[in-house]
């Protein structure tokens, strides 16, 4: 897994196949500091497309436990808004910010650092994620969408930042929220959409009396 969220095995631990009550509870109980374990030049999965060379990229290991720290936000602050355009309430503690196509990591960098001058001043504490992203309403609209557009398009260790950002011996950690650069990047794949002309095509075989009927 190229983003693996633990989570202690408590009575109130919700189940893992409830992806949105999960997070939840993670990012309600996520110490950003300590809590954020990257693998770093190592092998990822062929299907991956968002490291820098074929079976290559990183990893990251999400771990919370203990007592609730956090109660997550469940709209944007004002004052957020009057800093960031562009920024939608996703779910829980987690917001998406839509901003300019990506061109390279050095200009991503310099882009995200002016994003956190922005946001220092603001009260970001019941924040977990923030998204950077190309489309933040199709990235709100599903959660679905928040899933896929979020781990598929980003490499941990060269994506994920985060507001007071720290290596202490060897350990990368940030006072919170993180914020994850899930732009799509040159090297993605094209983007995968339906093509119309050949669902007309295939429709009338899922028609009353045809092979595909009930599909």
């Amino acid at each position: 897994a190229k983003y693996l969220f633990i989570a202690a095995q408590a009575a109130d631990t919700p189940s893992t196949h409830e992806t949105r009550l999960f997070f939840k509870y993670i990012l309600e109980r996520i110490d950003f500091e300590r809590d954020m374990h990257f693998q770093t030049c190592t092998t990822i999965d062929t299907l991956d497309y968002s490291g820098y060379a074929l079976n290559e990229g990183s990893k990251v290991i999400i771990a919370a436990a203990g007592d609730k720290k956090r109660t997550l936000c469940k709209n944007v602050n004002p004052n957020l808004k009057q800093n960031i355009n562009s920024v939608t309430w996703v779910s829980d503690g987690i917001l998406a910010i839509e901003m300019e196509d990506f061109i390279s990591y050095e200009n991503a960098s310099s882009e995200i650092e002016k994003l956190v001058l922005n946001l220092e001043p603001i009260d970001t504490s019941d924040i977990g994620i923030i998204v950077i992203c190309n489309d933040s309403e199709f990235l709100a609209k599903d959660w679905n969408n928040f899933l896929w557009a979020t781990f598929t398009r980003s490499d941990p260790s060269k994506d994920i930042y985060g507001i007071g950002s720290q290596y202490i011996n060897k350990h990368w950690g940030c006072k919170g929220p993180i914020i994850i650069d899930a732009r799509t990047k040159p090297h993605h794949a094209p983007i995968l959409q339906e093509n119309e002309k050949a669902l007309e095509a295939i429709e009338h075989f899922f028609q009353k009396g045809q092979p595909l009927e009930g599909f």
